[in-house]
């Protein structure tokens, strides 16, 4: 999954927070299909602004599996320093 860059570690902090959060909620996953019928999803925050998005998946069943894995892993996240 990615997101909008971040300026700084702080707004990185809150970002990852937010995704360890609303990761645990249904509702919070949108599905959605490309132009050439691929599959994809978003992660909404609680304002409804979208926190993150997957990558595209050729079957429902992966994008499905992508979904599980972030609601399975996102939890555990850990924020490490590149820089």
């Amino acid at each position: 999954m990615t997101s909008s860059p971040y300026n700084t570690l702080s707004s990185c902090e809150t970002g990852v927070w937010s995704v360890r959060r609303n990761s645990q909620f249904e509702d919070n996953f949108k599905r959605s299909r490309t132009k050439d019928g691929n599959y994809f999803f978003k992660l909404l925050g609680g304002n409804l602004q979208v926190i993150g998005r997957s990558e595209v998946y050729t079957s429902k069943s992966s994008m499905e599996n992508g979904i599980l894995s972030v609601k399975t892993n996102a939890t555990e996240a850990t924020l490490e320093k590149i820089f």
